[in-house]
């Protein structure tokens, strides 16, 4: 498999990310990466650990989500680690230091009636700075119809806030999150013809790059057979911060099993956010 994009990351897509805060990326994976991935997500859900939450559709449980697949996962371990997404990320982040911050694995089963509330991610994680970003890698196509992302382009930049809510009723949960400030989100399907959205028909082996603060969701799965597999890794540059703010760690569990920083206010750097390191001098 290829440990190197297969084709460079553009100046153009760099910059197009930077202004509309998200970007689709094709023909950067080989299709190895693709079936490795599919056999991981089938593994860790036959085996859940402790980061899941939901079943498989065979439970009649439609929306499978678990965290800190990494360190429990060679598969997994392996894609953070070899794959071309560690220096797509570092490209996009242009950053010298570069964290894994997290993995998590989204599995959105033909026929889910979950949509993914409009969001921004950041508000929900233990990190300050404007140098936070995901990969999302498809394992399946992907379509509006199959529940694919959409983003509010630009709203990265809004520097507004908005409160992080809970994603499925639990009043506990919600209890927790209440003194986390922010504002409420607006309706954005409610004035849809306010907002520019943006979305991308997807193949086994895109990925899409979304910053922390750009606002996006995503509909239910209305196809009859076609799952919406999708791996999501977190990655933080030279300017994040840890910012362990009260209601974070209790609503959002450790991405790993692993020691966390223990300085507020001080760099990433941890077991659980390991620096990574870099494996190609040529760069993407």
């Amino acid at each position: 498999m290829n440990k190197a994009p297969l084709r460079p990351v553009t100046d153009q897509e760099v910059e197009r990310f930077w202004q509309d805060g998200a970007i689709c990326l094709h023909g950067l994976f080989d299709a190895d990466w693709v079936t490795s991935l599919q056999d991981a997500t089938a593994a860790a859900m036959a085996n859940p650990g402790k980061l899941a939450t939901g079943r498989s559709s065979a439970d009649h449980q439609t929306f499978y989500v678990e965290l800190g697949l990494w360190s429990a996962h060679a598969a997994f371990h392996d894609f953070v680690f070899e794959s071309p997404a560690a220096a797509i990320a570092r490209r996009f982040l242009r950053t010298g230091k570069m964290n894994l911050f997290f993995d998590q694995l989204f599995v959105k089963a033909p026929g889910a009636q979950n949509k993914t509330p409009w969001h921004q991610d950041q508000p929900y994680w233990p990190v300050h700075g404007r140098q936070v970003l995901s990969t999302w890698f498809a394992m399946d196509p992907v379509t509006l119809a199959t529940g694919g992302l959409e983003y509010v382009r630009g709203s990265h930049d809004w520097n507004r806030v908005f409160h992080p809510e809970s994603f499925r009723p639990d009043p506990v949960r919600s209890a927790q999150m209440a003194g986390l400030g922010g504002e409420k989100i607006p309706d954005i399907d409610a004035a849809r013809d306010k907002y520019d959205c943006l979305s991308w028909d997807m193949q086994p082996g895109d990925v899409l790059i979304h910053h922390g603060m750009c606002i996006h969701g995503a509909p239910a799965n209305s196809s009859r057979d076609t799952p919406r597999r999708g791996y999501a890794v977190r990655w933080t540059g030279d300017d994040a911060r840890w910012d362990p703010r009260p209601g974070i760690l209790e609503t959002i569990p450790g991405p790993s099993l692993l020691p966390m920083p223990t300085e507020w206010g001080g760099p990433m750097d941890s077991e659980a956010f390991p620096v990574m390191q870099h494996h190609h001098q040529e760069g993407p």
